[in-house]
């Protein structure tokens, strides 16, 4: 059993090689008797054990299996490591390898003059990406280091001049404002976040007002989907303003309302306000209306219970009308009150600083904006997201769209899985993507996907699994939350045949040596191990190819709908007709060993 292990890494070690050359966190060799060698980082042994981890995971070896062990300097392991992820394109993480080996090797005058020309090339990939304040602080390293003067000066006055294209323009948007030329001051903010997006995040507040102010504008001049458009911006840019424009808000899905409701289209003008609720939720104009539409259909029950929520605790009588009329009047004040913003030369908006460290180019897709490093080819990337997408929306929605069109997904695709985990701030332990989803009162503020553009397989089993994860939101419920073995699960399945082969042997392999979980303990996880990854993957991936080929796609989903909702035993015995886990655990056993 051993032997075979052994075989079946090394077949994988030979599939990952062209992946294992670009991480350098790989340095010890380990010979083994029967001739061959494997590259890895020794992170634990003991007498009769080793554990290495590689790039695909962890691998245990025996020791009476190991012939010799050769193991790098920490001088050396930075040489190696910071010439590879050069040699990669990222010159930021080969300086700071760089810095660390300094110290090391005080001898070595080479490093000095090596770390200057890294610096400088790092400066003009921040220069040229507009990331202002890191270049600042590369000139004044590069200054410390011994530069010459007329090197560390040029880089100084190419910051310094877009520095100031950076003020003037803002002083420009900044007097508008205050001469009441709203468009004006929202057209030059949003160049400059167009100019300078490392710096975007010093607008977002200035442009939120300035929304704010069209759309009370637009309101004040009866165009009303023009208002929404403009209010619902604001709430995007900047969710703190949502009390300043909740009745002009509300006052706009209504007046957008009437026309739907005197067409006697009933079921769109609810969908609309269930919509308009979920961001200004307990509106007691919007609840009226839902009431009425309630009454209209036939459903009065669900009036009455909307009745007596607007009837509160004193049982007050209902008068539909002064809703409308408070609503009116209240949208009025606010707009009266106007949009506050004030600068001056002491108090302006801080400068934040970017996590991003690479510049990139971009592409539109829709829906996505694809952003990558000079010199990628990018192309089977952008087919491989619009061909996953159909395939998902076709599958799971009936050929739906399902993503909104209107507001792009930003694609990220970082040099290497050092980058990506850098990006993600978290521990990723071989992972070759992550979804960021972020929301706030409601408001979908923004949708990322972060990809390896170095993972083997980036545009068949990379994309087709982030996209599930991106869609599952808009199936299960926006509000819901599927455990861990659940959503990698159904991720897992929308990978190719080659992946999901490798996991069964995975599991098999587990079955065989017993560090298979029970489903109990395993719908218990609440955080994907770090520890046999692999295997989680693989259990949770069989556990859902076997609900998929009973239920259909479906009604798999309708499952995790309903575990989300509910928990396990309920979906199990009114989706997947089981009554309890143990009775799933057998099943899936039985079909597991056929």
């Amino acid at each position: 059993m051993n032997g075979q292990v052994v075989n079946r890494t090394l077949l994988l070690l030979a599939l990952f090689l062209p992946t294992l050359q670009l991480y350098p966190l790989f340095g010890d060799e380990i010979h083994l008797r029967n001739g061959r060698m494997i590259g890895g980082q020794i992170i634990r042994e003991t007498s009769k054990r080793l554990v290495i981890e590689v790039p695909y995971g962890k691998l245990t070896l025996n020791r009476d299996e190991v012939l010799r062990i050769v193991r790098e300097s920490e001088a050396d392991y930075l040489k190696d490591a910071s010439d590879r992820v050069y040699r990669a394109g990222d010159v930021e993480e080969a300086l700071n390898l760089l810095r660390r080996r300094i110290p090391l090797e005080p001898e070595n005058p080479l490093l000095e003059e090596q770390l200057i020309g890294q610096l400088q090339q790092a400066l003009r990939h921040w220069i040229g990406s507009r990331q202002l304040e890191k270049a600042l602080e590369g000139v004044e390293e590069l200054s410390t280091r011994g530069a010459a003067f007329i090197v560390v000066d040029r880089y100084q006055e190419q910051i310094e001049r877009l520095l100031q294209q950076c003020h003037q323009k803002e002083r420009r948007a900044i007097e508008a404002w205050n001469a009441g030329e709203s468009d004006e001051a929202y057209r030059l903010w949003q160049e400059l976040r167009s100019e300078f997006p490392y710096r975007a995040q010093r607008w977002r507040k200035p442009l939120g007002a300035a929304a704010l102010r069209l759309g009370h504008n637009d309101l004040l001049g009866r165009r009303v989907n023009s208002a929404r458009s403009r209010y619902l911006d604001a709430l995007e840019l900047d969710p703190e303003l949502l009390p300043a424009l909740r009745e002009p808000l509300a006052l706009c899905e209504l007046e957008r309302l009437r026309p739907i409701l005197e067409q006697g289209h009933f079921e769109h003008a609810d969908q609309r306000l269930l919509a308009a609720l979920e961001i200004l939720p307990d509106e007691p104009a919007l609840l009226f209306h839902r009431a009425i539409i309630a009454e209209a259909t036939g459903s009065d029950r669900a009036a009455a219970k909307i009745y007596s929520q607007l009837a509160g605790t004193e049982n007050r009588a209902i008068e539909g009308h002064q809703y409308l009329e408070q609503l009116r009047r209240r949208a009025a004040d606010r707009i009266q009150s106007g949009v506050v913003l004030e600068f001056t030369e002491e108090d302006t908006p801080e400068i934040e600083p970017t996590a991003e460290q690479d510049s990139w180019e971009s592409i539109p897709t829709e829906p996505f904006l694809v952003h990558f490093r000079r010199g990628f080819d990018v192309a089977p990337v952008l087919e491989s997201l619009q061909r996953n997408l159909q395939r998902l929306e076709s599958e799971w929605f009936g050929n739906q769209q399902t993503l909104p069109r209107e507001r792009e997904i930003s694609v990220y695709l970082h040099s290497d899985r050092i980058a990506l985990q850098k990006r993600a701030g978290v521990e990723v332990v071989n992972c070759d993507g992550f979804v960021k989803i972020e929301r706030k009162y409601g408001i979908l503020l923004k949708q990322e996907i972060h990809l390896n553009s170095q993972a083997k397989l980036l545009t068949s089993g990379v994309i087709p699994h982030e996209l599930a994860h991106l869609l599952l939101p808009y199936r299960i419920g926006r509000g819901l939350r599927l455990a861990p073995w659940l959503d990698e699960g159904i991720a897992c399945n929308e990978e190719p045949k080659l992946l999901r082969r490798h996991r069964r042997r995975t599991l098999l392999d587990a079955l065989q040596t017993g560090s298979l979980q029970s489903l109990i303990d395993l719908f218990n996880t609440e955080k994907i191990p770090n520890n046999d990854r692999g295997i989680f993957y693989a259990q949770s991936a069989s556990v859902v190819e076997f609900l998929r080929e009973r239920l259909g796609v479906i009604d798999t989903l309708a499952f995790a709908r309903v575990y989300a909702l509910k928990g396990p035993e309920p979906a199990l015995r009114e989706i997947a007709g089981y009554d309890t886990v143990g009775d799933l655990q057998l099943a899936w056993s039985r079909w597991l060993l056929e």
